[in-house]
């Protein structure tokens, strides 16, 4: 559990941590102004995020007991995720 990014636009700090449950390390961003906290990281998995230098991007490596790996790029505004490999 680490912040991992700052988003100067948004005024976000992105985070992981195990808020959802135990089993899963997820990608969170806070509002600073608000506290209102979001889930970026959609799948239940162990996931280990890079967000890019702006924050408006996330290079999401996940695994799960179903999921060998796979690799997604996900806009963190909208939450839309485009798969770039999955392990098989």
């Amino acid at each position: 559990n680490e912040i991992v990014a700052y988003n100067h636009t948004t005024q976000e700090i992105y985070f992981t941590g195990t808020k959802d449950s135990p089993l899963q390390k997820n990608l969170y961003a806070v509002s600073i102004s608000t506290s209102k906290i979001r889930r970026i990281t959609q799948t239940n998995a162990t996931h280990q995020p890079t967000v890019s230098k702006d924050g408006n991007y996330t290079i999401d490596v996940y695994t799960s007991m179903t999921i060998p790996r796979n690799i997604d790029i996900i806009n963190n505004k909208t939450l839309i995720e485009k798969r770039i490999l999955t392990a098989s």
